[in-house]
């Protein structure tokens, strides 16, 4: 998902799964087009702060400042989705699993560098990362830190793939007794049109 030029949000063909939460965007978009992806798909869904711009750049302070509307926007989903239930009388009592994971983007500009076939330049390289990060021990130079934050919601429980990621319960509603009563006689009549295995073939 994508942003236009006035803030509005837009499918992104090659990331339809992900939503990049931006201060100019619209909450309300936000939430629209998540509930019609997670009623949609069984694929999750991913929101996050990560700027357009790569790593170190000045314009991307906005990563800090978004993610408190982040969680808004992921707690206002959830309810949202549970109330979808209530509408459409499922009989699914669990919400949406929350994953959530923290980091900083100055991290992300410290790629290793490829193993060179030059021994001696690999060498070289090593000993330049070793004499800068001593030069900047003595400086006492404080470093800059610029949060970001990813939070993965999905229908179903994610077993793998997710490395660093805290989980979260999910919310759950609660039947009534009408609601209760329309999900026995569901589940019973699901029992009925059962073939019973134990008949014999004739």
């Amino acid at each position: 998902m994508s942003e236009k030029t006035d803030g509005t949000p837009s499918l992104h063909p090659s990331k339809p799964g992900s939503i990049r939460i931006t201060q100019n965007g619209k909450m309300r978009d936000y939430i629209a087009y998540a509930l019609q992806y997670l009623r949609s798909h069984e694929e999750p869904l991913t929101l996050h702060t990560l700027p357009r711009n790569p790593p170190g750049s000045s314009k991307n302070d906005h990563s800090t400042t978004t993610i408190p509307r982040l969680i808004s926007v992921v707690e206002i989903i959830k309810r949202e989705y549970l109330d979808l239930l209530v509408k459409e009388r499922s009989t699914q009592l669990n919400g949406l699993f929350q994953y959530n994971s923290l980091g900083n983007l100055e991290d992300m500009e410290h790629i290793p560098p490829k193993l060179s076939e030059d021994v001696g330049n690999e060498q070289e390289t090593r000993a330049q990362m070793i004499s800068n990060m001593l030069n900047a021990s003595k400086q006492h130079s404080k470093r800059k830190q610029t949060p970001f934050m990813k939070v993965v919601l999905s229908r179903t429980p994610i077993a793998e793939g997710l490395d660093g990621f805290t989980s979260q319960t999910p919310l759950k509603r609660t039947l009534s007794k009408s609601a209760k009563m329309r999900a026995k006689k569901k589940a019973k009549k699901g029992e009925d049109l059962k073939p019973d295995s134990d008949m014999e073939e004739s």
